[in-house]
């Protein structure tokens, strides 16, 4: 009788033990997603804080900031933007092409001899096309894309675009007859849609419940 109330005392530990393992794997787990989505916010904020940098040291050498969307035309042709469902922003090709190549693609032969760059460095797995694929040969070098932690890309819209673009608007802007009605009125607009990945359309682009920009902060 002994033997076996020692027998079933064990496989009852042992049970225990595996409820307790279970118990702890799974508080684990929590933690790690927990930690892994602040960190993926972060790291959002601090590219961010990164493009907006990068495209003001542009402005200084070229005097004005780099092109807003993404396109197919480059070089000497004009501007031929991709844009969004609702006819706004669309990714952030042509900004990553003025910092990374100049305009006309060709960074030993910039379009302007007052190009500095590169302004930014990239890994390539950091990027993608306007829809968040990888990028191929065929990908036109204007829908090449910076993309956030979630694999969506950047949108990016400069002050002169802003009406064109949809930039986003104030709400309740002090200023409204001195032209100030859009946020970061002389600058630019950059922001991540976050791990939804829902756009929201001009004038409230960027600034979704989970949505990461520059000009939104509170």
């Amino acid at each position: 009788m002994k033997l076996k109330s020692q027998r079933a005392f064990t496989i009852i530990e042992l049970t225990v033990v595996a409820l307790i393992l279970s118990i702890l794997a799974s508080i684990a787990a929590s933690v790690y997603v927990g930690y892994l989505r602040r960190a993926r916010f972060a790291a959002a904020r601090v590219t961010i804080r990164q493009i907006d940098l990068n495209c003001h040291a542009y402005q200084v050498d070229l005097g004005e900031f780099p092109l807003s969307s993404s396109g197919t035309a480059f070089g000497a042709s004009l501007p031929n933007p991709i844009v969004g469902p609702g006819g706004g922003v669309q990714g952030c090709g042509y900004m990553m092409l003025c910092l990374l190549h100049s305009y006309n693609g060709n960074a030993a032969a910039p379009a302007s001899p007052r190009w500095a760059g590169p302004y930014m460095e990239v890994d390539q797995e950091q990027l993608g096309d306007p829809s968040g694929e990888p990028i191929t040969e065929s990908t036109p070098p204007p829908s090449v894309c910076l993309l956030d932690p979630w694999g969506q890309p950047y949108q990016y819209v400069r002050s002169d675009d802003y009406a064109a673009f949809g930039g986003t608007r104030q709400s309740n802007t002090p200023f409204p007859a001195l032209g100030e009605m859009y946020y970061n009125p002389s600058t630019v607009q950059v922001w991540s849609l976050g791990p939804d990945g829902v756009t929201r359309n001009s004038p409230e682009a960027g600034l979704g419940r989970d949505d990461v920009n520059n000009f939104n902060t509170q």
